[in-house]
């Protein structure tokens, strides 16, 4: 990471998606069968790590242009 503040949002962020992934996953294995389950807690994962990845990116544009905006 760029610095220490993307690093901490984005891990905060992390963090939290994660923790609904495995919400999620825990509340399909109540109602699914085993093959359900696994498959939507592969797709919840994917989600979380896709939504994580955004958010990196964007925090990272947001923060770069913050230091640029005080270089000048």
């Amino acid at each position: 990471m760029d610095n220490d503040v993307t690093w901490m949002k984005t891990n905060r962020f992390g963090a939290a998606a994660l923790t609904v992934a495995g919400l999620l996953t825990a509340l399909t294995a109540l109602f699914a069968n085993e093959a359900t389950c696994l498959v939507m807690m592969f797709v919840y994962l994917t989600a979380a790590i896709i939504a994580v990845l955004i958010r990196a990116r964007r925090v990272y544009k947001e923060e770069t242009a913050k230091d640029a905006a005080r270089d000048r």
